[in-house]
């Protein structure tokens, strides 16, 4: 991970680095100046391009609605996007979907990471004291800090996997504390329940 770091064409301006959980690491972060903050949860490496590209994401935003995330897509050591880990769109709002597209954007609903978060979103919804620094824990916080606000995937912005850990949603308690968690409307519970199945019966053809 620090060579994922050390390799960014546009490094961040400074590195916080915990022993603790996701909480820690959000509330090092906030006691800096940063506007944004870099979320890195150890599973995925960001290629060297990957801050640039959602640095350069957040000036194509314009005059949609102000982002209170933005990520990028895990792909194959063969460069397709890693499916298993793709980003929760948000399939209800249309005509959002339909400004940001022309911007090379997309509307997203949550992210396992890596994910910039504006400032002011981490500092008004901060993660759960228990939440440890991973996949599956980032995707409810930022689920949870996209409840009021809209987030953006910047496809420009790559990981590559470092692990098998694949799918966060196959860890069954991620999924029930998102389905029974206030991370989600009612209408996104529904969604999320149908992705879910989706995910379910693509992994049993899959074996």
């Amino acid at each position: 991970m620090e060579a994922a770091l050390t390799a960014q064409e546009r490094a961040p301006d400074g590195i916080v680095r915990v022993a603790g959980g996701l909480r820690q690491a959000v509330e090092e972060a906030l006691r800096t100046d940063a506007a944004w903050v870099w979320i890195l949860e150890g599973s995925t490496a960001p290629r060297p391009g990957a801050l640039g590209a959602l640095l350069d994401g957040l000036e194509r935003v314009g005059d949609l609605p102000e982002p209170g995330v933005l990520a990028g897509v895990t792909v194959t050591p063969q460069g397709k996007v890693d499916r298993s880990r793709a980003l929760w769109y948000r399939r209800n709002q249309i005509d959002l979907a339909m400004s940001s597209a022309v911007r090379r954007l997309l509307p997203i609903r949550a992210s396992a990471g890596p994910a910039l978060v504006r400032r002011a979103a981490a500092a008004s919804e901060l993660p759960s004291a228990r939440a440890p620094l991973s996949a599956g824990a980032l995707l409810e916080w930022t689920a949870r800090m996209l409840r009021a606000r809209v987030g953006y995937l910047v496809p420009e912005s790559e990981s590559e996997p470092l692990d098998d850990a694949g799918d966060p949603l196959r860890d069954p308690r991620t999924a029930l504390r998102l389905l029974l968690g206030r991370s989600l409307v009612r209408f996104d519970r529904l969604t999320y329940g149908y992705e879910l199945a989706e995910r379910t019966f693509a992994r049993s053809i899959e074996r």
